[in-house]
């Protein structure tokens, strides 16, 4: 039995759900699976952590980890260098940039291949003023890394122009499981419900969510709109009031609009709160390849995205997805205004659910079984 160390920074959002999703796909075919974590960031749910990964069997390792550069770097990379001497695994996969780092670092002190995940480069974040010294990071960690596993084709060219040789890259987009569900009812109506999903910050695009509720409103089509995964600080209700700013973020132009804030969604009851919305919208700065997307064509619900990340490696524009390009937000509302159309939200909805179709869990976690069997071979 192979054993495998995952480690991760950032137990939250799409790479926590991924890490739990393939751990519990591959542990015990063959494998068995570790993980250290770091429960430094405010939105992590120790509790949680810790039931899950209890439930699959797996040891769990705690190793505080800062986000961005910090003074306790080297102490987390001495003590999984330590933890991996220990441990021995065949292999360590490090997730996201900064696990990243700290792990190929480790790894190569402790003599261990490592495959590599970013979940997005942080060089292609658009609000990082840092990308510049986080590509100069990346480059100088490549021949540390044993195999580098990207989930969109935007990752596969910034992996080779970051001098990836093309035998280490392997291109594994996220899956999930089938919801089973057949697709939901779409009927003509008054208004439209518009949902977001996505925690707080600039890469979701939240407040461009709430700019575009008000001004379809103020244009005279009719909706409501509702977001899950706001900030954790707003307390779970609706109808409350929000302050939207112009492109700019200057205060001088205000304006208000109701919008219904939820706080989190349980992961089991996401699809299903999901399929009582008639357009899911993302209006993503920047994104790597985005659950929010596959859950919600898996839904049954019409998509209304900014073309950004891995999003135009799953869609085609106008026929499982209305696509803008990012930052459109004229594009954006009209595209809403076309989902008025009861037909074109049957018809995309329909795309959608086919699109989707091939992006499993089932896959996601053989492929990267094969990438384990493949750098664990190259070692001997």
């Amino acid at each position: 039995m192979k054993q495998i160390l995952h480690i991760l920074e950032a137990v939250e959002g799409g790479t926590w759900r991924h890490l739990q999703d393939l751990v519990g796909a591959l542990h015990g075919k063959g494998y068995t699976c570790s993980v250290v974590l770091s429960f430094e960031r405010n939105a992590v749910n120790l509790d949680n952590a810790r039931s899950f990964l209890a439930s699959k069997s797996m040891p769990l390792y705690e190793i505080p980890m800062k986000r961005g550069a910090a003074p306790g770097d080297m102490t987390a990379v001495l003590k999984l260098t330590k933890l991996l001497r220990r441990l021995k695994p065949d292999l360590l996969h490090a997730h996201s940039s900064k696990a990243g780092i700290l792990g190929r670092l480790a790894s190569k002190l402790a003599g261990v291949p490592a495959v590599y995940t970013p979940h997005c480069f942080p060089f292609l974040m658009k609000d990082d003023k840092l990308s510049r010294f986080y590509g100069f990071i990346e480059k100088g960690v490549v021949k540390m890394t044993s195999a580098i596993i990207v989930i969109s084709r935007q990752e596969l060219e910034a992996a080779r122009s970051l001098g990836y040789p093309e035998s280490r890259i392997h291109y594994i987009p996220n899956g999930i499981e089938s919801c089973g569900l057949d697709l939901p009812e779409i009927c003509d109506k008054g208004s439209l419900k518009l949902g977001f999903f996505g925690r707080n910050g600039a890469q979701k695009g939240g407040d461009t969510f709430i700019r575009l509720v008000d001004e379809l409103n103020r244009r005279g089509v009719s909706c409501e709109g509702t977001m899950y995964g706001v900030n954790e600080s707003e307390r779970s209700t609706s109808n409350i009031e929000h302050r939207t700013l112009n492109l700019n973020n200057e205060p001088s132009v205000e304006r208000y609009e109701t919008v219904s804030m939820c706080g989190g969604c349980p992961q089991d009851q996401v699809v299903g709160v999901m399929r009582g919305f008639d357009v899911i919208v993302m209006p993503s700065r920047w994104e790597g390849f985005p659950y929010v997307l596959l859950e919600a064509l898996d839904a049954g619900v019409p998509l209304c995205v900014y073309n950004v990340g891995g999003i135009a490696d799953v869609v085609e524009d106008g026929v499982s997805a209305m696509l803008t390009e990012s930052e459109d937000f004229e594009g954006l509302l009209k595209n809403i205004t076309k989902l008025r159309c009861a037909e074109l939200r049957r018809e995309i909805a329909a795309g959608g659910r086919e699109a989707v179709k091939s992006y499993t869990l089932e896959r996601m976690a053989e492929s990267t079984l094969g990438v384990y069997e493949k750098t664990i071979n190259d070692k001997r």
